[in-house]
């Protein structure tokens, strides 16, 4: 009797050691959170994989990185496209809501159908409130019928988004910005010249006469004219320089940046 009454306390205490750190785990794994799709870039650099002769046979690497607005931080993360990650879904649009999950340095963002993006996050920036997202919106954008609606929200939320922002975090205009490196954006009327900016490191954050325009390598169309260009990345001194577009004209502005 003594023998199976002290089996019987063991197990009993197995169990409740068992539930106690099954309750700990389950508390202190991170809930997904809400947030909007501020901007998602593509940059494309070639990779040398060896030479024949004199020329190189290289391969192009696909980048993307995606802003994501999360209550009152911008939440910066990239990612290579691979054989385990494919290019972001076409209906991630600005405004748009999306389920995200940070641990540590590292971003997971949820999409309609498929595995999650996983992201490295490069930047955390404090900005105004996002406006908040509600139950019927996030359905709505999680509903299978919303992956082919690629433009849904992004033309009425933007507009509301700015409002409450800060000045830092205004976004730039979208006849300002390119969305794809090598597809440049022409602003309306008037004369316009192509800067193509390319800085050591990559995904350096590119200014343009104090408005933020995303990240490096860029390649931008903007009036002619006078404009201050700055590059600022976290660990590195920041650079400046003037530079005068002239119409119809397109050069390169290479950043070195010097660590601090």
């Amino acid at each position: 009797m003594a023998m199976k009454s002290l089996t019987r306390i063991r197990l009993l205490g197995f169990l409740v050691i068992l539930f106690l750190c099954t309750s700990v785990v389950a508390a202190v794994q991170t809930p997904w959170q809400r947030g909007r799709i501020f901007e998602v870039r593509k940059s494309v650099d070639s990779k040398p994989l060896y030479w024949i002769a004199n020329t190189p046979v290289t391969k192009d690497e696909v980048t993307y990185t995606i802003a994501v607005d999360v209550e009152d931080r911008l939440i910066v993360g990239v990612y290579t496209v691979d054989k385990s990650h494919n290019a972001p879904p076409d209906e991630w649009t600005r405004g748009r809501p999306i389920k995200l999950l940070i641990d540590g340095d590292h971003m997971s963002l949820k999409p309609v159908s498929g595995g999650d993006v996983e992201l490295r996050i490069v930047k955390r920036k404090r900005v105004g409130s996002m406006r908040p997202i509600t139950d019927a919106e996030m359905e709505e954008a999680y509903s299978p019928a919303s992956a082919s609606e690629s433009l849904i929200h992004s033309a009425d939320v933007e507009p509301k988004q700015n409002e409450s922002r800060g000045r830092d975090a205004v976004a730039p205009s979208p006849s300002t910005i390119a969305t794809d490196s090598n597809a440049p954006v022409k602003p309306a009327g008037g004369p316009v010249g192509i800067i193509d900016v390319t800085t050591v490191p990559y995904l350096a954050e590119i200014y343009v006469d104090g408005a933020s325009l995303g990240y490096s390598p860029a390649k931008f169309t903007l009036p002619a004219g006078k404009h201050v260009i700055r590059v600022q990345k976290d660990g590195y001194q920041t650079w400046s320089k003037d530079v005068t577009v002239l119409d119809s004209s397109e050069f390169t502005v290479y950043a070195e940046l010097k660590k601090k």
